[in-house]
């Protein structure tokens, strides 16, 4: 298994945005996706973001300090609605530049609400994000906000937690429990929270289908392998009978299908929008799917054209970010594949506008009217006579902003340039770190395979009375913001206070930890949950250690390390020495005593003169099962400082610059 770490540093790729600005949008043909026609020669104005006026060009007088966008007889479309992706910083700016104003980024994370709020206060540019979390499985999730559901009671807290937190609505996984299935929609119905996901596969086909889960996504859990798991007329029928929606994300299982060519597929130009980190992981790792039976996509798309035939509410969700499947281009992808499966370019155009509008009661979005929201897609060719005209994009409107083609252009250009940046990973951290030279500085860098995705920093102070303190800043690269600053404080070779910082786009965490005698006492504010203080037993020889750099448990602190062999005393080789860990996580849905990850003993074998081995079981919520072992291979210097720490599960390795 193939690992890998989050991004640091990037807020900075797109531009903050100005206030909404008055346009005139004059000499296009207008698409009417509901009725199928075109208006020509029309000329729009456009006010604080909202259409006020169409009407015909050569009859229509512009105010004075409007923006004239020369619409030069193209095409105007409403946005595009993806309905299933998954949303970062660094990804943003490929939705835009692909005609997509408004994304739902399903399962979501609290650092998305932040992204979704820092586009609404024109923070940042981007589409409209609709985030729905935390996610209902009935199997172990990354966070202890998404661990397995037993009881329906905790089926009700969870949908609470989710309206309370402000998501736009809440995950179904395949893996929901049959026991809490039907409280969980009613909870959901009870206070207004819209819910969508997966078809659950525990739970009766007759439940689910006559179930208030409005829709189902990727077809998972409906097909297995490509072929349906239930019968074919039965389920046609009562997805019909009972009004339900289907997004069935085809680019994905069209790439399934594509396996043999995984290798020209990471080839692609495409991939230059990717973060290192993340497409170290979507690397191709041999016969894996090469060796699999061919996947019957053909049946998986004559599949959805009886859908769409049966008139069944379809949707386009293009899975944006699952391995190979590049955000925003994949939509335009999925629109072809849809056509390409026999459905008419006319009703795809209204799936992924006005259809997908209505369901999330976005009722100010998905036509061209007055009175509506101006998200618009301006396209140089008519999409009505080939769907792939949808790639010939003049420029896209949204949150009260115009993007030209040449603007996005040159913003997805920045975009690739800034990926493979590595200038600015510690700008943010000047006010904390001290002066180069203060004591031993440790400086790692993080590699997964032949990639840099990171880096880390730590000052070592020894003072008086045999304190040490130790100050450590760790960023890594994309997708996901996360940076972490820590201090450490050790007295008589024990943790005395920790102090840690967590940044990400949901905001900034603080947590402060103090010990005395065998209790620890942390206080601190974890952004939409809100301050919090609390107590936990520590006993004598417990070490604390400083935050994974990841939302997904991938790598710890490598001062955590440090703290291990100093701290495990005087061992010969083939000795070994056992450390009790409580682990302080920083991760978005964490907050309270959630931040107290697990307790767990970190076994120190010394196996030669400056070799290390370093075991613990792992952290989660869900005890020793979300996290694989760490098992790492550690080679030291001077004062047991670790060198070179090799993770022998994983395709990681941090190299020490002395």
């Amino acid at each position: 298994m193939k690992k890998w770490l989050l991004i640091a540093g990037c807020c900075g790729y797109l531009p903050f945005l100005s206030g909404q600005s008055d346009f005139a949008i004059r000499h296009v043909n207008i698409i009417d996706v509901v009725r199928d026609s075109i208006l020509r020669d029309r000329t729009l104005l456009i006010g604080d973001g909202i259409i006020e006026h169409i009407g015909r060009a050569k009859n229509t007088r512009i105010p004075d300090g409007h923006q004239v966008i020369e619409g030069n007889g193209h095409y105007l479309l409403p946005g595009l609605i993806n309905m299933y992706t998954h949303v970062n910083e660094s990804n943003l700016m490929l939705y835009l530049a692909n005609g997509q104003t408004t994304v739902r980024d399903i399962p979501s994370h609290l650092n998305v609400l932040g992204l979704r709020e820092q586009v609404k206060e024109h923070k940042r540019a981007g589409p409209r994000i609709l985030s729905y979390g935390l996610r209902v499985t009935g199997a172990p999730a990354p966070f202890h906000s998404q661990q397995p559901i037993f009881t329906a009671g905790q089926g009700r807290e969870q949908v609470r937690e989710a309206k309370r937190l402000g998501y736009d609505g809440l995950m179904i996984y395949a893996t929901c429990p049959p026991h809490a299935y039907a409280e969980i929609l009613d909870e959901a119905e009870k206070i207004d929270l819209p819910v969508s996901g997966h078809f659950p596969i525990c739970i009766d086909e007759n439940e689910v289908l006559q179930s208030k889960q409005r829709e189902f996504d990727n077809l998972t859990g409906l097909t297995r392998g490509g072929e349906l798991r239930f019968d074919r007329a039965q389920l046609l029928l009562q997805l019909k009978e009972h009004n339900k929606a289907i997004t069935p994300s085809l680019a994905v299982h069209k790439l399934w299908s594509l396996a043999h060519l995984e290798d020209s597929i990471f080839r692609s130009p495409l991939m230059e929008y990717i973060p290192s980190k993340l497409s170290a992981t979507w690397k191709p790792d041999g016969d894996r799917l090469r060796n699999n039976p061919p996947y019957p996509y053909e049946r998986v798309a004559a599949f959805v054209k009886e859908l769409s035939d049966r008139g069944i509410q379809l949707f386009l969700g293009s899975d944006g970010g699952y391995p190979l499947v590049v955000p925003g281009f994949a939509f335009l992808d999925e629109m072809e594949l849809f056509v390409n499966a026999g459905i008419s370019i006319p009703k795809v155009l209204r799936y992924a506008t006005v259809d997908a509008a209505r369901f999330l009661g976005l009722e100010n979005s998905g036509t061209i009217e007055v009175g509506k929201r101006a998200d618009l897609l301006l396209l140089s060719e008519n999409p009505l006579t080939d769907i792939r005209h949808m790639r010939k994009i003049a420029g896209v409107m949204t949150e009260g902003q115009w993007w030209s083609q040449s603007y996005l252009q040159q913003e997805l250009s920045n975009l690739k340039n800034q990926l493979r940046s590595r200038d600015h990973r510690f700008q943010a951290w000047d006010g904390y770190l001290p002066v180069e030279g203060q004591g031993p500085h440790l400086n790692y860098t993080f590699y997964t395979g032949e990639y840099p995705v990171g880096q880390h920093k730590t000052w070592i102070d020894t003072l008086a009375n045999g304190i040490v303190t130790l100050r450590s800043a760790m960023v890594a690269d994309g997708p996901d913001f996360r940076e972490t600053y820590s201090f450490h404080r050790i007295r008589n070779r024990r943790t005395d206070s920790l102090f840690l910082v967590n940044r990400g786009s949901e905001g900034e965490t603080k947590v402060a930890v103090s010990l005395k005698n065998d209790t620890a006492t942390i206080r601190g504010f974890s952004p939409f949950h809100g301050p919090f203080e609390y107590k936990k037993f520590a006993p004598v020889g417990t070490q604390f250690w400083c935050p994974f750099i990841s939302r997904y448990f991938e790598l710890d602190n490598p001062v955590n390390y440090y703290l291990a062999l100093t701290l495990a005393g005087n061992i010969d080789i083939d000795e070994a020495n056992q450390i009790k860990v409580l682990q302080i996580e920083l991760n978005s849905e964490e907050f309270g005593e959630k931040y107290i990850l697990d307790e767990s003993v970190a076994t120190i074998y010394r196996t030669g003169e400056r070799e290390y081995r370093l075991i613990y079981p792992g952290f989660s919520g869900f005890p020793n099962r979300t996290s694989l072992p760490f098992n790492l291979r550690i080679t030291t210097g001077q004062h047991t400082i670790p060198l070179n720490i090799q993770y022998l599960d994983h395709q990681i390795q941090l190299h020490e610059k002395e």
